[in-house]
């Protein structure tokens, strides 16, 4: 009887140290057309001119890590909108001097059955390498989702799991 006390009370401290862990929140923007989780130490900041805030990571190789979210309305099939977005994108970096070059496409799905495309590629921006990993969504009607997690080239494997799982959280209103 007298090991039986603190065996358990080791138990409840475990489970109580397991509860007391500060959950990450969802954002969701005002309108609620959407939510997801951010990575764990990221911070949601407005942007000027842009509808929905960024996440930002840390800082790393002179480049701070980010996620965004563009939403659109675009009557095109869903394929047909992917590949016109990554033609434009080909077309400005081109128009920029800069090479875009296309590492990966391959279905995505989120934690609540939201099928949609993941395109990783990798560029420069003011000279530095950048990774970045597109997430589209169709959502209702005509209207599309881009979501953009970009991060240093270097060393960018370590944020690939870290953007899928966030992106895994992200549902839109009506899932």
């Amino acid at each position: 009887m007298k090991h039986k006390r603190p065996i358990t009370l080791c138990f409840l401290l475990l489970i109580l140290s397991g509860c007391s862990e500060k959950a990450r929140q969802a954002y969701s923007p005002p309108g609620g057309e959407f939510s997801f989780v951010p990575p764990e130490n990221w911070v949601m900041r407005e942007i000027p001119g842009f509808k929905y805030q960024f996440a930002f990571g840390e800082r790393n190789n002179e480049f701070t890590s980010n996620i965004n979210f563009v939403e659109g309305n675009d009557p095109s099939e869903f394929d047909d909108f992917v590949a016109k977005n990554l033609q434009a994108m080909q077309q400005t970096a081109a128009d920029e001097r800069r090479t875009l070059k296309i590492l990966s496409h391959a279905e995505f799905t989120t934690d609540f059955k939201r099928s949609g495309s993941k395109v990783v590629t990798e560029t420069e921006y003011g000279g530095k390498p950048v990774r970045q990993t597109l997430y589209f969504f169709a959502g209702k009607g005509d209207n599309k989702f881009v979501i953009t997690c970009s991060v240093s080239a270097q060393g960018s494997q370590d944020y690939g799991k870290v953007c899928d799982s966030s992106i895994r959280t992200f549902r839109m209103s009506g899932d």
